[in-house]
């Protein structure tokens, strides 16, 4: 490397000493790397770059020096960094061209100590924009000349070998930027900073930004690591030609997009993938287009595309319906497409005759995955397992949750005729599943048993009800009718909807044979002991449940329960026979009939019910009982009617009500409490009574005489002030509802307001302790 021997003037020495000896100001401004801190006297004379380049299909390489600053007295460089092509007008294939950083100088005019200079360079595509750029590379060059202050401080960074092609922004084809600047530190000490240092940047750009020159790459035949490729052919369907993608044909490590058709008579046509024995793969890929006209196409036929990233489709896109193996795996004779990464995220409605969950972690579903013909699972640890779950995104972060909403977008829908696969390494098992919503529709004929394509229910008809779907649901258990009850069920349920209703005239006598089945994992069985597992059915999602018994096979991890009666819509659960979900209480009354109060309630279902303790309370706090009255069916599935007339003398004030449930082992479950007044003539309009009265936490609101004792009703509290603290809307039934959790409200009088259903409006005064 040629060593400059730099002069700024044509001053001798002493004259030049001399006029530095009368410098007396300098100017610091202080910054980072990019905002410039020059002190007056501090410059660079001259700073070069050494880059030896060959171009693809050249025999020699060529050494050239650029100039970053320089000074015309003094240009030792044959061009320009800023702006140059380092090319020269031809390209660079990253495997057989060469592209290389190989030494840099430079020479500072400082009359104070100069302790270091730095290089600094980044590389990256044009067109990136500034918060993707990448950060700066930097390296000390060390100090060539003898004296560290002065008009000629120089240094120096030799035999260097940065390859500039195969940088990590280097993706693959394209233009790209090599953007240098240089940094020198020099010692600014103060009486208040001894230590004290300034920097000087060059090039001084207000925006930070270095020299840059260009180079142009070849795109490759493979998509290299990390990059991203688009397809362009306006001619060719073949996705393993090269020329047909921008930057190589993509592979696992890298990502693809195909993008949208702008016009109707758009000339660019899609791939197809039509090679059973060629690997088609990809990282994460996407299909461009929002709507039917502009969504851009994917097409396996008799192939395999194997994904490891996420799948975006804005409107679909991406299909396959070749089946030439009915209800088994064919990867050579079957549209076959695998997710095989970790956690990936698949948007957009996708329609793909196998579909096969592999690799590790959770697929999200965000919108429908539609396997035509078969969904298998080939986790890479049985042990680990995968899954595959309907969810929601936030577009905001990228965050995904499980959903597990039947009346949502996100579900998995088995086709016609499509199966989850039973096959050994491929059905599912604890640790490899579906999680969140599953859903199945087929045709039920009289005596033929249908496993909905093996989604865990087989169900076999007395009659033709004709099309009925089910959702499966697995990941989130049913609610336990009583907030204070410990009885639970599994994290897996069924609802069929569309069957006859058996309770018709039309179809009475329709039954089901239900073979249910599940997975013994201990999160499905959320703390039942797998041995106590019995059959529940709900037609509201749990505010009541009626047992329906079945008989368990702990080996096949089944509940089969014959004669089933039918409804239109209800839901199949499991739960635990030692500690059953609670007597299904549909409707608990109190009104007032003169001196006496008029009690009533019906069960939907009863298990192992003893019967009934009807309590009595002045207080709302402290309860006796009034009369036992004994279950009609300790063990029923059908609904039963109880009444009770408290005939007690001398009743004043407010009596509040409630039903002690008594189980055949002793256990207690107890009903919503219901306020009956005793002020006065019997009441013979509508009023509206509070329990306990004052209250400390929760309250419940009766309203007495109404003619509407369910639906929705709306509540509102409201201070003294004026001021409303709490406006909800709550479920009125049996002519009463609850409020909880009203620890937050201060001590004092309160108005509340209830709309009812039919819309008149109940007031009445409470107090809060």
């Amino acid at each position: 490397m040629k060593q400059k021997n730099f002069t700024l003037s044509h001053h001798s020495g002493s004259i030049w000493s001399g006029y530095l000896s009368k410098l007396v100001a300098l100017v610091l401004l202080v910054g980072g790397l990019g905002a410039t801190q020059q002190v007056w006297g501090q410059t660079y004379n001259y700073d070069d770059i050494y880059i030896t380049a060959q171009p693809t299909g050249t025999s020699n390489k060529v050494s050239t020096v650029y100039n970053g600053t320089y000074s015309t007295n003094d240009q030792n460089a044959t061009a320009d960094f800023q702006g140059a092509d380092l090319g020269n007008g031809a390209n660079f294939d990253q495997s057989t061209g060469a592209l290389t950083l190989t030494a840099v100088t430079a020479n500072i005019n400082s009359n104070k100590a100069v302790q270091s200079s730095s290089f600094y360079y980044r590389v990256y595509l044009v067109g990136t924009s500034e918060a993707n750029k990448p950060k700066y590379t930097s390296f000390n060059m060390g100090q060539t000349s003898s004296a560290n202050t002065g008009m000629e401080v120089t240094f120096a960074s030799d035999n260097l070998s940065i390859d500039l092609l195969n940088q990590p922004t280097v993706l693959g084809g394209g233009t790209y930027v090599v953007e240098a600047k240089f940094a020198g530190v020099f010692s600014n000490a103060s009486r208040n900073n001894p230590n004290g240092t300034g920097t000087i940047i060059d090039p001084q750009n207000t925006d930070g930004s270095g020299f840059k020159a260009t180079f142009q790459v070849i795109s490759p035949a493979v998509t290299p690591t990390g990059g991203t490729t688009t397809w362009q052919s306006t001619s060719s369907t073949e996705w393993e030609l090269a020329s047909n993608w921008s930057n190589g044909v993509p592979n696992s490590t890298s990502n693809a997009v195909i993008p949208a058709q702008t016009t109707p008579s758009a000339s660019i046509v899609y791939p197809i993938l039509n090679n059973p024995n060629y690997n088609y793969s990809v990282n994460n890929l996407t299909l461009q287009g929002t709507t039917s006209s502009t969504s851009s196409a994917l097409t396996i036929n008799a192939a395999t595309l194997t994904i490891y990233g996420n799948l975006s489709q804005g409107s679909g896109g991406l299909t396959g319906n070749t089946v030439g193996s009915m209800g088994k795996t064919d990867s050579k004779n079957n549209s076959t497409l695998v997710f095989a990464g970790k956690d990936q995220v698949i948007t957009g409605n996708l329609v793909v005759s196998d579909i096969i969950i592999a690799g590790s972690g959770t697929k999200s579903v965000i919108n429908q995955l539609n396997p035509s013909n078969i969904l298998a699972f080939r986790p890479t640890s049985v042990t680990d397992g995968v899954i595959v779950q309907s969810a929601s995104q936030d577009l905001t972060n990228g965050t995904v949750e499980t959903s597990f909403s039947t009346t949502g977008t996100s579900y998995i829908q088995l086709g016609a005729s499509a199966i989850i696969s039973l096959a050994n390494n491929e059905a599912e098992t604890t640790t490899s599943y579906v999680k969140g919503v599953l859903r199945a529709d087929r045709t039920l004929t009289a005596g033929t048993s249908n496993s909905f394509g093996n989604i865990g229910l087989d169900v076999t008809p007395n009659h033709s009800p004709g099309s009925i779907y089910i959702y499966r649901v697995v990941g989130d258990a049913l609610s336990s009718p009583q907030n204070n009850s410990p009885a639970k069920p599994i994290k897996r349920q069924y609802q069929i909807v569309g069957d006859d209703d058996s309770n018709s005239s039309g179809t009475a006598g329709s039954t089901v044979d239900v073979v249910f089945h599940y997975l013994p994992s201990a999160d499905e069985l959320n703390g039942i002991d797998e041995n106590n597992l019995t059959l529940f059915r709900t037609t509201n999602k749990g505010r009541t449940y009626q047992g329906v018994g079945g008989d368990l096979n702990t080996t096949l991890h089944t509940v089969s329960r014959n004669n089933l009666p039918t409804l239109t819509n209800y839901i199949l659960t499991l739960g635990d026979k030692t500690n059953p979900l609670p007597v299904s209480l549909v409707a608990f009354n109190a009104v007032r009939s003169n001196a006496n109060t008029l009690l009533s309630w019906i069960t939907a279902s009863e298990e192992n019910n003893k019967g009934f303790n009807v309590q009595v309370s002045a207080d709302g706090v402290t309860y006796r009982t009034l009369t036992f009255v004994a279950s009609k069916s300790p063990n029923s599935s059908n609904e039963q009617s109880y009444k009770y007339t408290d005939t007690e003398a001398g009743k004043v004030g407010t009596r509040y009500y409630r039903l002690e449930q008594v189980d055949v082992d002793g256990k207690l479950n107890y009903s919503p409490v219901r306020a009956v007044g005793f002020d006065g003539t019997a009441a013979t309009s509508v009023a509206l009574v509070a329990y306990p009265n004052p209250f400390s936490n929760t309250i419940g609101l009766t309203v007495e005489g109404a003619t509407t004792t369910e639906g929705s009703a709306y509540v509102k509290l409201v201070d003294m002030t004026g001021r409303t603290v709490l406006d909800q809307k709550v479920s009125l039934v049996g002519a009463s509802l609850a409020l909880g959790d009203l620890s937050n409200l201060r001590s004092g009088l309160y108005l509340a307001k209830v709309t009812l259903p039919d819309g008149s409006v109940q007031t009445v005064r409470v107090q809060k302790q």
